[in-house]
């Protein structure tokens, strides 16, 4: 699991009217507009995308775009159907498109649902599923997993067991997803809403997912004592294989392309290594983060097999930060940077890292230090994209 990020001020404020200009609005509902779109060049280092995102972090997802739970823009909020959408940017074009809205409320429409457990995840008929907390005026509270089908717009909800305290959703490789159902308990879907529960036996708690060959599932396991001791692999029937970490060596994270490629980030003594992790559960090592990480967000891993990081540590410059990237060959690439315009203050971020075909690192923002109340600067949940 990602280091927990100290609670950090950081400014996109100087890069987002020059992308201004790059923001097309579709019309509602679904999203418009996709022929009219150009490719660009994206300029080296900063670019800032104004989403109203609700930081929860962002994804890959259908057409290599990258995808985040958001508001509708100021001039849709308000709508009686609901004020939740999606967004998506397109890397090759730099237009933001929105598809909305998502369902505010269930049963009688006074149970409101929050968008608050993280990015959505695709399933392989390019449906984005979110988890949806749903809290009724006298307090009472359930899951519900919301399956969003984009252009089309439309959407189904469907309420967890009480048992799956739902904490995030990952996309496997066979085009279904998983949901992380809190402790040890796990739920596999399908694209058609067709579900399976399963109960782990060697573990207390999962943690962090990553897709694996033939719809199997990795994730980190933990003890009772919430301390992380190996991982475990299930397979899409449910199969269940743990791999106690060897000594030394403590988990932290993991990323998976769904086919043969799974890397592990790990305290390894005073530093944070990458280990791949092969389908028997042996670790090889494949490279280490300079210097020491106070903070990281990651790991997460693109089309290509490269593995991003957002890493705060000391291997940059004061005020300064970096991503690493672990190329599909395993060479270890790092790009310090500065958030620009706030004299030194660091980039805080939701969620994991999104790579893109053309080699740029995505993530969420959470704050900047431009007053919100500032429409022309202010862009907290924005995305921000940093190209080498």
């Amino acid at each position: 699991m990602s280091h927990v990020p100290r609670s950090l001020r950081s400014v996109l404020r100087a890069v987002g009217l020059a992308v201004a200009a790059l923001l097309t609005l579709a019309a509602l509902p679904g999203a418009a507009g996709a022929a009219a779109e150009a490719t660009f060049t994206p300029k080296i280092g900063f670019s800032v995308y104004q989403s109203y995102g609700m930081q929860q972090g962002a994804v890959r997802g259908p057409g290599g775009r990258i995808w985040l739970i958001a508001m509708m823009p100021p001039q849709w909020q308000g709508n009686p159907t609901g004020s939740q959408a999606l967004d998506a940017v397109n890397p090759t074009t730099g237009v933001v498109n929105y598809y909305a809205p998502l369902p505010p409320s269930v049963g009688s429409k006074t149970t409101l649902l929050a968008y608050d457990d993280g990015a959505p995840a695709f399933d392989g008929s390019g449906n984005a599923w979110m988890v949806a907390t749903a809290t009724t005026f006298s307090g009472a509270r359930s899951h519900y997993l919301v399956r969003y089908t984009p252009g089309p717009s439309t959407s189904h909800t469907y309420l967890l067991p009480a048992s799956c305290a739902a904490g995030g959703i990952t996309s496997a490789g066979d085009g279904s997803v998983w949901v992380n159902c809190g402790k040890n308990k796990v739920m596999r879907v399908t694209a058609a809403a067709k579900s399976r529960f399963f109960t782990l036996s060697r573990v207390s708690f999962v943690g962090h997912f990553a897709a694996g060959p033939s719809g199997s599932m990795w994730a980190v396991g933990y003890n009772a004592a919430h301390a992380a001791i190996g991982l475990v692999r299930i397979t899409s029937g449910g199969g269940e294989a743990y791999y106690a970490t060897p000594r030394g060596i403590t988990p932290r994270g993991l990323a998976g392309d769904g086919s043969s490629r799974v890397i592990e980030t790990a305290t390894c003594g005073a530093r944070v290594c990458l280990e791949s992790v092969s389908t028997s559960g042996k670790l090889s090592h494949v490279g280490t983060v300079p210097g020491t990480v106070r903070a990281n967000w990651g790991p997460s891993m693109d089309a290509s097999g490269n593995v991003w990081l957002l890493v705060d540590g000391s291997a940059a410059k004061a005020g300064q930060q970096f991503f690493l990237r672990l190329t599909s060959g395993n060479k270890t690439q790092t790009y310090a940077f500065a958030v620009p315009g706030c004299g030194g203050s660091l980039l805080t971020a939701a969620g994991n890292p999104a790579g893109s075909a053309d080699g740029s690192a995505w993530i969420e923002s959470t704050s900047n230090c431009t007053s919100i109340g500032n429409t022309a600067t202010a862009y907290i949940g924005g995305l921000v994209r940093f190209k080498p």
